[in-house]
């Protein structure tokens, strides 16, 4: 609520002018893009590719291959190859394929 954060950050100080007891005040800025985040079992990994299937407006399955960013966890984030508002289909069942007719619950 106060959007106060505890942070850890290394700093280098091979010339010993950072001291114990010293403070700093640090303003995060955002760029104001929006992140995109999917699930890990949202992913398809074959080699060094790695995709989505995404749910077209006819209701088949088309596999995209995406970038992938940062990992928080049990999510990812999308560099690009996805864009928002893209269903995604999430767990991929195994007999998936690109192109398949799919029912969306």
């Amino acid at each position: 609520m106060s959007r106060q954060f505890s942070a850890r950050i290394l700093l280098n100080n091979k010339d010993g002018r950072i001291k114990s007891g010293m403070f700093a005040r640090v303003a995060a800025s955002s760029s104001g893009n929006s992140t995109i985040m999917v699930p890990d079992q949202a992913l398809v990994r074959r080699g060094q590719l790695t995709g989505l299937f995404v749910i077209n407006e006819d209701q088949t399955a088309r596999l995209r291959w995406v970038r992938i960013g940062r990992d928080n966890g049990d999510m990812l984030e999308v560099l690009s190859g996805l864009q928002d508002g893209d269903r995604v289909v999430s767990p991929v069942p195994g007999a998936l394929y690109d192109g398949m007719r799919v029912e969306v619950q």
